[in-house]
């Protein structure tokens, strides 16, 4: 037995399962009570192999970094009654706490009209539960024998997918709580994800690092491609155009596949300094942005290309921990992020800022979620808790005026605008209310962003073959269409300025 071959193949444990060390473990050990199928000579290469494993362990010798950062005592947290509702302390949010799993919460998603939670654990189990009423619908137990990592509602449906680290996809009826199909594929399933159309979903498979494309009605296998990265996929999502998958990985890189053309139609090598944990798109599938065990959270243009020769744009200021979970807005005017410092930041897309920091669970935060209006923020942590948190008056809170006050500079591009020769954008000062034409603009604005002064090189808006764009020039900072239609130079006479129609 080649032990080194068995070892390049290890499968990545739930991060949270062991706080302060990394946990890579062997597939043949995983787990250990197989070795009872085995005849005599495999039993004694098992526990050869075994005793290996933990020699290792104990030597502590790291086959790959891939341990989350996260504060040994952050601030925050406590123990939670069930249905518990009262305010963050320091943000002063109001905040319901749902507990029922006897295990870590691996994700919590906003469902049925953001009426209601699902809720995934350790304990093998799934909840759903009633936002208003703060209590367990129904819970979705009996299948799976090992960690539910993800699960996944259906869109315009009344049913909802588990995925298991017991290589178990299953789908259920969320009235009834009874199982519809069943189906087992090649690997330990990390995550899993429904195109917006509710026809297809995502898995991710480890540890042959492999993404299956499933029906959603059946669960059969329509395609499936192994190596996909080099090393355990963490999470896998659709695009809103169902056209492409997008993951990241422990190997840092990002990748998109082309569902039609069934190829890896872009793979990208992440400035991040360790495991991407996770990812998100905008509502056209221009941008996305990633979360990373490095702290921090990233925006890549993937239209204008820019990453290419600068990597993503990082958000300021970063976690205090390794970042588990993002999640974006369908109009992204507010991002959400989870964390291993056992917080929920909110996040201004458009000042590349965190606005506000939730603090109140005892443990990481393992998953986010959004309700569709952006009056709820769902978040699961390993301390058994589900919360649910009212963020619809959060720009009321002085702290948050007061940072996107001070953050407030920067260029604004509104989200329809109709640019023809006639037109002309207008770059104003507040002092001077000065307007600058632009002539022949092209394009369509369609996204939507405001860029500080000190991102002079980033992409804010995209257009019909062009990109609106602020960046260096022979004679300092302008204001430019990529494709040479026109520029503006001498910005920073403006630098305090929204750009509209």
């Amino acid at each position: 037995m080649d032990v080194k071959k068995e070892l390049k193949g290890e499968a990545l444990e739930d991060p949270g399962s062991l706080p302060g060390k990394s946990r890579f473990v062997p597939p043949l050990l995983n787990p250990p009570s197989q070795a009872r199928r085995y005849g005599n000579g495999q039993q004694v290469a098992f526990r050869q192999l075994r005793r290996l494993y933990f020699s290792l362990s104990l030597l502590k010798v790291t086959l790959i970094n891939l341990e989350p950062q996260s504060q040994k005592k952050p601030p925050g947290g406590g123990e939670e009654k069930e249905g518990a509702a009262g305010r963050s302390c320091e943000s002063q949010v109001p905040v319901k706490a749902f507990k029922a799993h006897s295990d870590a919460i691996t994700a919590a998603r906003l469902c049925c009209n953001d009426r209601c939670i699902l809720s995934s654990s350790s304990d093998c189990s799934a909840i759903l539960w009633d936002v208003e009423g703060f209590r367990p619908l129904r819970t979705f137990s009996g299948v799976h024998s090992r960690t539910i990592t993800e699960c996944v509602p259906i869109p315009n449906s009344n049913r909802m997918v588990t995925v298991s680290w017991d290589k178990e996809m299953v789908a259920w009826d969320l009235e009834t709580g009874h199982v519809l199909w069943k189906t087992k594929l090649g690997g330990l399933l990390t995550s899993c994800s429904c195109s917006v159309d509710g026809r297809l979903l995502a898995c991710a498979a480890d540890p042959q690092r492999a993404i299956y494309i499933c029906s959603a009605s059946g669960g059969q296998t329509l395609h499936h491609f192994s190596n996909h990265h080099s090393s355990t996929i963490t999470r896998c999502r659709f695009d809103p155009t169902n056209q492409r998958v997008a993951s990241v990985s422990a190997d840092r890189s990002i990748k998109l596949w082309d569902v039609q053309a069934q190829r890896t139609t872009m793979s990208i090598s992440s400035n991040h300094s360790n495991v991407v944990s996770d990812c998100c798109f905008n509502s056209n599938g221009h941008f996305l942005y990633t979360a990373s065990w490095d702290k921090t959270l990233k925006l890549w243009d993937l239209q204008g290309g820019e990453f290419r020769s600068q990597g993503g744009t990082t958000l300021q200021p970063s976690h205090e921990g390794s970042v588990s979970s993002c999640v974006l807005s369908a109009d992204a005017t507010l991002l959400v992020s989870g964390s291993y410092d056992r917080t929920v930041a909110l996040w201004d897309p458009s000042l590349l800022c965190r606005t506000l920091v939730l603090k109140g669970h005892s443990d990481w935060v393992t998953d986010v979620s959004l309700s569709a209006d952006k009056k709820l923020v769902a978040s699961s942590s390993k301390d058994g808790t589900v919360r649910i948190w009212n963020v619809e008056n959060i720009d009321e809170i002085p702290e948050v005026m007061q940072k996107k006050s001070g953050e407030g500079t920067g260029v604004e591009i509104l989200k329809t605008a109709d640019l023809g020769a006639a037109d002309a954008l207008r770059l104003l000062s507040p002092q001077s209310s000065a307007q600058i034409p632009t002539p022949a603009a092209a394009g369509h604005v369609t996204s939507a962003g405001r860029v500080s002064a000190s991102q002079m090189s980033d992409v804010i808006a995209s257009s019909r073959g062009a990109f609106i764009s602020l960046g260096p020039s022979e004679t300092g900072p302008e204001l430019r269409v990529d494709d040479g239609s026109w520029c503006y130079h001498g910005y920073d006479a403006f630098r305090d300025a929204p750009l509209i129609t």
